[in-house]
């Protein structure tokens, strides 16, 4: 008598031959190494943030100055975009280029970094963006709204976007396994 394996066995255990190693190499990747979790921390607080959307960013922030000041008035404060300008800024925050420059351990639950970052200049992209005119950016049929994000991927990748660049500094303190960003709202 032949025994047979169930399909939904033989399902599981050929996407568990798959995961496993695949989910190994992410979590050993270079990117997510203990030595570059501070940075990609504030590599994606400056991305949210550019794209005015301070939901995500607010997100990367210590709970420290979150208990400082709630995500309802920092999002007031900071002034979100919504709908099509932040699909625009979020492609755009995709351009970002951050290089870590430095790291300085000051305490085993604080470490501060520096960075060269790159931003798209988005004051240079005003004349397809209608002066960014939210109003006028929402009010676009989504195939003109499809051109536009279309548009800003191939100046992207021909380097016709202007830039503008800069060193950051950022203090971070360790929450758990998670780096977050410290603003030291605290102290005003």
């Amino acid at each position: 008598m032949k025994s047979r394996i169930p399909s939904w066995l033989f399902s599981l255990l050929a996407a568990l031959i798959l995961i496993v190693p695949a989910a190994f190499l992410y979590m050993h990747s270079p990117q997510h190494s203990p030595q570059t979790a501070p940075f990609n921390t504030v590599d994606a607080y400056l991305k949210n943030a550019y794209a005015r959307d301070f939901k995500k960013a607010y997100r990367h922030i210590s709970l420290r100055d979150r208990q400082v000041k709630t995500e309802k008035v920092y999002v007031r404060e900071k002034g979100s975009f919504s709908g099509f300008p932040l699909a625009v800024t979020s492609k755009l925050a995709e351009f970002i280029k951050v290089q870590p420059l430095e790291a300085v351990r000051e305490q085993d639950d604080q470490t501060r970094v520096k960075l060269e970052v790159r931003y798209p200049d988005a004051n240079s992209l005003s004349a397809i963006l209608m002066d960014w005119d939210e109003e006028r950016l929402n009010a676009l049929p989504t195939s003109e709204q499809r051109k536009i994000l279309t548009t800003l991927d191939e100046m992207n990748r021909a380097g016709r976007i202007e830039t503008i660049e800069g060193q950051e500094k950022f203090t971070l303190v360790k929450e758990g396994a998670s780096w977050r960003i410290y603003l030291n709202w605290a102290a005003g």
